[in-house]
């Protein structure tokens, strides 16, 4: 029996987003002085094993969050400045829980052992989520404004959700080298939302001209079984050939039932996303000395869900989140890692000095798009190629590290923006992150470890949010520093 237990609390100031100028200028400048973010978590799991005999083993998981979520700032676009009044204010609070149950039995086909995989999940999840106006200070005030505008402003949400899956999966061990893997899994998803909100319309004076109280009541239940098979063929321990293709699903959550983020519209009709993935490959280990896997996959998605820009009846312009096509990515991916020092002194097992490197080459574009915008176009947060190389030393107790990693440009959207003036929607530029660490084993208790991220001091970023921690650019961290002592009690 195991018991696991995590508490997270911590307040931010957080500095908002930034403009692309911003950006080239100074990306470490803020001008949100009123944003702040509060967390707190609790998440526990319980985790039972049991061995009922050598072939049947029983495994269990029960896990509980009890979590909060606050977030109080100017959060209009990054390129209108802050000239005070009432903070937009998010407070979601969170009650989930769920098991997941597995049992696995090793038999015999001839002289040949097998393994089957059976097991159940049910996950239910609770969310209560209040957005509007909070006060017109600066401080981490939580608490909800009290005025006509702030009443204006307030929408209500409870996000109930459930979850039950059935799966199974089998290792069928034809010959001592060849192996099928066929999997299944029947999934039932309720999403829920129940909900208050408040729409107006102002004038160029900001004076009120409509008002309209409204529910919002949705309920999405459906259910439906997915499958896939592997295939494994194992010629020694430095050729080993791999195969794999399933069904894959990507449901539609609370996030994509309502949204309260200013200019964001959500499409009452949105549908799952269904389609496949597969990959080929070939790994192997020679002599525990080099390591290597080189694998060409496809992943195929139909209802792809994005955003598109454009305008209601009144002329006024907001993004809408629908599905708006089909995507395809074909790409292939390698890793390998080789010790250097063996051939020099092959003898010499206390020293070991490691280069590696990881390389994915990604081609993803929009295809049968009902939006001629969209087609062939990129799809967003899929760089052309990510690659990570580095070294690793280790001598008795002393162990020392270096990683260099690529990653190329890559879009935010499915029009493939380069610049938009609220810097929510464009291009991320390719950047190149170095990081070094160390770690030195005191003694069997005591060990001191280092670290040093984005050693050569990199301006760069790697999103562009919507909201929170925004809108706008999220600089990524200059270069900082770590140091740990870890200490073991016997």
């Amino acid at each position: 029996m195991t018991f696991q237990y995590t508490y997270v609390n911590y307040l931010a100031h957080q500095p908002g987003g930034v403009t692309d100028a911003e950006f080239a200028a100074d990306p470490q400048q803020s001008i949100r002085a009123r944003n702040w973010f509060k967390v707190n978590w609790n998440l526990g799991a319980f985790i039972l094993d049991y061995q009922f005999n050598p072939n049947l083993n029983f495994n269990s998981r029960t896990f509980v969050l009890d979590a909060s979520r606050d977030a109080v700032g100017n959060l209009d676009y990054i390129n209108c400045a802050d000239n005070g009044g009432e903070r937009n204010l998010f407070v979601d609070k969170y009650n989930n829980w769920g098991n997941e149950t597995r049992l696995l039995y090793t038999y015999k086909i001839g002289s040949n052992p097998q393994n089957l995989l059976v097991g159940l999940r049910y996950y239910h999840g609770h969310t209560n989520r209040q957005q509007g106006l909070g006060s017109d200070g600066s401080n981490a005030d939580f608490a909800f404004g009290t005025s006509a505008t702030a009443d204006d402003a307030y929408t209500h949400y409870l996000f109930p959700n459930d979850n039950v899956a059935l799966f199974a999966e089998n290792i069928f061990r034809v010959t001592p080298k060849f192996s099928i893997i066929p999997g299944v899994r029947f999934e039932n998803i309720i999403t829920k939302a129940n909900g208050s909100y408040i729409n107006t319309n102002k004038d160029q004076a900001g004076n009120i001209i409509f008002r309209q109280e409204g529910q919002d009541v949705r309920n999405s239940a459906r259910h439906f079984l997915i499958g896939g098979i592997g295939f494994s063929y194992f010629h020694n321990d430095a050729v080993q050939l791999y195969a794999n293709i399933s069904q894959n699903y990507r449901g539609i959550n609370f996030n994509d039932l309502n949204s309260s983020v200013k200019g964001l519209r959500v499409d009452p009709n949105l549908k799952d996303e269904t389609g496949y993935s597969a990959d080929i490959g070939v790994r192997g280990n020679v002599s525990d000395y080099f390591t290597y896997d080189v694998s060409f996959f496809a992943i195929h998605y139909n209802n792809r869900i994005g955003t598109v820009n454009t305008a209601d009846s009144t002329f006024n312009d907001f993004r809408y989140r629908t599905n708006i096509a089909q995507s395809r990515n074909f790409g292939m991916e390698s890793f390998a890692e080789l010790e250097l020092l063996h051939f020099f002194h092959p003898t010499n097992k206390d020293t070991r000095l490691t280069v590696f490197s990881n390389l994915a080459l990604i081609n993803a574009r929009y295809v049968s798009s009902k939006e001629s915008a969209f087609n062939n176009k990129k799809v967003e947060m899929a760089p052309d190629m990510i690659f990570k190389t580095g070294l690793a030393f280790k001598r008795k107790r002393l162990s020392l590290s270096y990683q260099l990693s690529y990653t190329s440009e890559q879009f935010t959207d499915a029009t493939n923006a380069v610049i938009t003036a609220n810097a929510i929607n464009g291009i991320v530029p390719a950047y190149t992150v170095m990081d070094a660490s160390a770690r030195y084993q005191i003694s069997r208790l005591f060990a001191l470890e280092g670290s040093v991220n984005n050693l050569a001091d990199k301006r760069y970023f790697t999103r562009r949010a919507e909201s929170y921690p925004g809108p706008g650019i999220i600089p990524s961290d200059a270069r900082s520093y770590f140091i740990t002592l870890e200490v073991k009690l016997p």
